[in-house]
C-alpha cells in the first residue's frame, strides 16, 4: 500500500510538471503564467545533488518584484532577459527567501540591470551568511573540481554512488551535477555576494496598486532565515526551500526541532497554487503534509535517541525513516541517495545536535527538581514562609478538577497557596512519580504524575506541571498547575517514586 501511495504521489507531481501551460523556454528553465502579472521560472532538470532555484516574477502597476536570485550569473542574465520579454517595468525588490548560494549569487546581476533594486531577506542573513555561508562556499570551491571529476569517473566506469551499476537516472544526474559544479567554479572569480538592503524579523506587507504581497517568517526550518511569500488575492504561495520536491532538503543548516511546526503554520495559509523552492507547481497540500509528518518523526525519534544517551552513530541506526524513504524516494536509486544525504544523514545529525543542546545539565535539572521537592516538604511541615519563598512574587498555582461534569479551576499566589495548605487538616504528603525535567537557559519545566496522601491515606492523583525561572536567588516557581483526579489513580498510588 505504501508503494502504491508513493507511486501515486510521484506520478501526480510529474503530471503537474507536464500539464502546466508552457509560455516560453529560456536556458534550463521555462516561464509559466500563474495569474495576471505573476510568472514562475521553473527549472527543467532532474533531481540533482546541486541545483538552481525556481523564481517568480510579480509584475505590478509600476514595478516588478522578483522572488529569489540564482546560483549562476549566466542563468540570472537569461532570467533578466526573459523578464524583459514580459515587461519593461523596473525591478523594485528581489526577495531572497534564505541565504544559500542558489538563492543569492544572482543578486549582483539584478543590481547591474536595475541599479535601484532593493534586496529583501530575513535579518539573520546578515549574521549567518558571513559566519556559515562563506565557509560552506569556500569548501565547495576548494573541493568542487575533484568532486566533479569523481562524478564523471563514476559515469565512465558505470558505477553508482550506492555501489551498484549506474542507472540512467543517475547517469543524467551525475553529468548534470558535474556541469553545475564546473560552471560555479568558472564563475567564482566574478561573484560578489550582495547582502540584503532591507531586512525583516517577522513580516513585511507590500501594497503595489491593488496587489498585496505578504512576506513572512513563520519559523526556522530549512535554515534560520526562511521567508515565504503569499499573494492572498491570487491564492499563490511561494515556499522557498521550506518545501522542496522530490526529497526534502533538511541538511546541515536546518533546524529539525522547529521545522515541522513551521510547516504546520505554512499549512494554515490559504493557497490554490504552491510554488516550491525546487520542483513543480503544486495544486494541493498533500506533499506539504507528508513533509510535516517526516520532520515531526525525525525530531521525535532523534530526541528520544538523545534522551536514551545514544551517540550520533547509534542514533543513525535507531531512527527509523524507512516509511518516509519509500514515500519520497520510492525505488529510485538516485532519490534514495538524496534521501540518505539530506534526511537520514545531515538531517539526523542536525536533529541530534539540537536535541543534545536542549538536554539540561545534570546540575540544573537536579536544582530545578529540588525546588519542587522543597515545596512538597514545606507543605508536609506546613511552613508558610518556606512555601512562599519558593514562588516568584508574581508566581501562581492553578488547581483544576471536574465537579458535576464541569471543569472547575482555582488560582492561588504564593501566599494564598500557603494559607490553603495550612488550613487543611492532617499530614499532607505529595509524591511525584518519575518526574521529567527540561531546562533551556533560564527556564525549567518539571512535569509528572503525582499521588496525594492525607495522614498516610491515599486521597487523589493527577498531573503536575511546574515552570521555574532561574533568578539570582536560584530557581523560583513562576507557574504551577495540577489536575485533581479521583478515578484511575490505583497504579499511581502504588508506584514507587
Amino acid at each position: 500500500m505504501k508503494q502504491k501511495l508513493c507511486l501515486s504521489m510521484l506520478v501526480t507531481a510529474l503530471c503537474l510538471m507536464l500539464v502546466q501551460p508552457r509560455v516560453r523556454a529560456a536556458g534550463d528553465f521555462e516561464i509559466q503564467k500563474l495569474a495576471d502579472g505573476v510568472y514562475a521560472a521553473l527549472r527543467n532538470h532532474p533531481p540533482l545533488m546541486s541545483f538552481d532555484t525556481n523564481n517568480v516574477f510579480i509584475i505590478n502597476d509600476d514595478d516588478v518584484i522578483v522572488v529569489d536570485a540564482n546560483a549562476s550569473l549566466a542563468v540570472t542574465k537569461e532570467l533578466v532577459a526573459a523578464l524583459r520579454k514580459l515587461t519593461s517595468k523596473p525591478v523594485k525588490y528581489v526577495i531572497n527567501t534564505h541565504w544559500h548560494d542558489d538563492h543569492i549569487i544572482g543578486n549582483q546581476v539584478w543590481r547591474e540591470a536595475f541599479p535601484n533594486v532593493e534586496f529583501v531577506a530575513h535579518a539573520s542573513m546578515l549574521r549567518d551568511r558571513p559566519a556559515i555561508g562563506d565557509a560552506n562556499r569556500q569548501q565547495m570551491l576548494s573541493g568542487g573540481r575533484g568532486y566533479a571529476e569523481y562524478l564523471r569517473k563514476q559515469v565512465a566506469q558505470n558505477k553508482s554512488l550506492a555501489g551498484a551499476e549506474l542507472t540512467e537516472e543517475e547517469r543524467v544526474n551525475y553529468l548534470a551535477d558535474a556541469a553545475w559544479i564546473e560552471r560555479a567554479l568558472a564563475e567564482a572569480p566574478q561573484v560578489k555576494i550582495l547582502p540584503p538592503t532591507l531586512t525583516i524579523e517577522d513580516r513585511l506587507t507590500l501594497q503595489r496598486g491593488k496587489r498585496t504581497i505578504d512576506i513572512r517568517f513563520l519559523g526556522r526550518g530549512h535554515t534560520g532565515a526562511d521567508l515565504i511569500v503569499h499573494l492572498p488575492q491570487e491564492g499563490i504561495l511561494l515556499t522557498g526551500d521550506l518545501v522542496v520536491w522530490p526529497v526534502p532538503l533538511v541538511g546541515s543548516t536546518s533546524f529539525p526541532a522547529d521545522y515541522s511546526t513551521t510547516l504546520e503554520r505554512l499549512l494554515t495559509i490559504p493557497a490554490q497554487i504552491i510554488v516550491l523552492g525546487h520542483g513543480p507547481v503544486l495544486r494541493d497540500q498533500e506533499y506539504l503534509k507528508q513533509m510535516a509528518r517526516l520532520l515531526l518523526s525525525l525530531k521525535e525519534q532523534t530526541a528520544s535517541a538523545v534522551a536514551r544517551g545514544e551517540t550520533l552513530e547509534q542514533a543513525r541506526q535507531s531512527v527509523n525513516l524507512k516509511e518516509f524513504r519509500q514515500l519520497f524516494a520510492g525505488d529510485s536509486t538516485m532519490r534514495r541517495i538524496l534521501f540518505g544525504d539530506y534526511v537520514s544523514g545531515a538531517g539526523v545529525a542536525a536533529a541530534f545536535r539540537e536535541a543534545t543542546e536542549r538536554q539540561p545539565s545534570t546540575d540544573d535539572a537536579k536544582a530545578a527538581l529540588a525546588v519542587v521537592n522543597q515545596l512538597f516538604a514545606a507543605m508536609r511541615a506546613k511552613d508558610a514562609t518556606a512555601m512562599q519563598s519558593l514562588f516568584l512574587a508574581e508566581g501562581q498555582f492553578v488547581a483544576t478538577d471536574r465537579r458535576n461534569g464541569q471543569p472547575a479551576r482555582r488560582v492561588f499566589n504564593g501566599e494564598s497557596f500557603a494559607k490553603l495548605i495550612i488550613g487543611t487538616k492532617g499530614l499532607l504528603q505529595e509524591r511525584m512519580y518519575k518526574p521529567e525535567v527540561r531546562v533551556n537557559g533560564d527556564l525549567a519545566l518539571v512535569w509528572g504524575r503525582y499521588g496525594f496522601y492525607v495522614d498516610e491515606r491515599f486521597s487523589h492523583c493527577g498531573l503536575n506541571a511546574f515552570q521555574l525561572l532561574r533568578t539570582t536567588e536560584g530557581w523560583k516557581i513562576v507557574h504551577g498547575a495540577s489536575t485533581i483526579e479521583m478515578e484511575g489513580c490505583e497504579p499511581e498510588s502504588k508506584e514507587k517514586g
